[in-house]
């Protein structure tokens, strides 16, 4: 069965897909065969005994998300290992691996633990044109020029502030000086969202990672579940991104 999996592989690569301890970086080039190497170390980690479920691959679209997916049922499939069929939205975390986006698995996390910071399950996500309507309100509310600070400005400032794990208390931590009407507008932002259970695209990494920081149950529930966790093109994560897995698995190494 494992000669199947590595058929066709190289030595390192035959060595990443058989690495199932600590942790393991692949660093390669486009088309070298990284997706074919997640996907069949999530084959291995089945063949050799992992419970399905405990396997978190993160990818950044959900076309390779998918792909991912199809490579590694089809490759089970042919050493005689059917796992069941399961919608890709189920909550099932025993039966399959889990192939999705960062932004996929913040929506998760939101609709499953949410609460915990008054998110109701039933959040909406908002679109451009609502965020940048939302900001126009609050902008006009507080008698600022949208001559001189836009919503552009105010949607970009907050972005920032989220991707660097800000809330509006501590968003004066940002490196570069922005005018007190930011901080205004940012802390505005964030208590109408609250009250018309909406989020934006930045709140799918923040907010879990706030949920994961915060509540050690919810924390400990995620790090019992996955075990192996992948992550394709790690170095594009950010620092947010980063953050939130580290909670999830905090044997992960610091640069």
């Amino acid at each position: 069965m494992q000669q199947e999996i590595i058929k066709g592989l190289n030595e390192m690569q035959t060595s990443a897909v058989t690495s199932t301890s600590g942790e393991t970086l692949v660093i390669a080039g486009a088309g070298s065969g990284k997706t074919a190497v997640l996907t069949r170390r999530c084959a291995y980690l089945i063949a050799m005994g992992a419970v399905p479920g405990s396997i978190l691959s993160l990818t950044f679209t959900n076309k390779a998300a998918a792909e991912m997916r199809g490579r590694m049922g089809k490759l089970l499939i042919s050493m005689g290992i059917n796992l069941p069929p399961t919608p890709p939205w189920s909550n099932d975390y025993v039966s399959n691996p889990l192939f999705c986006t960062f932004h996929s698995l913040g929506v998760r996390l939101l609709r499953e633990f949410g609460e915990k910071i008054d998110i109701k399950n039933t959040f909406n996500i908002l679109d451009p044109d609502d965020l940048t309507k939302m900001l126009r309100g609050i902008i006009k509310e507080l008698n600022i020029d949208t001559k001189t600070l836009t919503p552009n400005f105010a949607s970009h400032f907050i972005s920032a502030c989220k991707q660097e794990l800000l809330t509006p208390e501590f968003s004066s931590k940002l490196e570069k000086e922005y005018l007190p009407a930011f901080h205004t507008i940012y802390k505005k932002y964030w208590e109408a969202c609250r009250q018309n259970n909406v989020i934006d695209f930045d709140d799918l990494i923040f907010l879990p990672y706030l949920i994961m920081r915060d509540h050690q149950d919810a924390r400990e529930i995620c790090q019992r579940r996955w075990k192996h966790i992948q992550i394709d093109e790690f170095q594009d994560t950010n620092t947010a991104q980063f953050e939130l897995i580290y909670l999830i698995y905090p044997n992960l190494k610091r640069a």
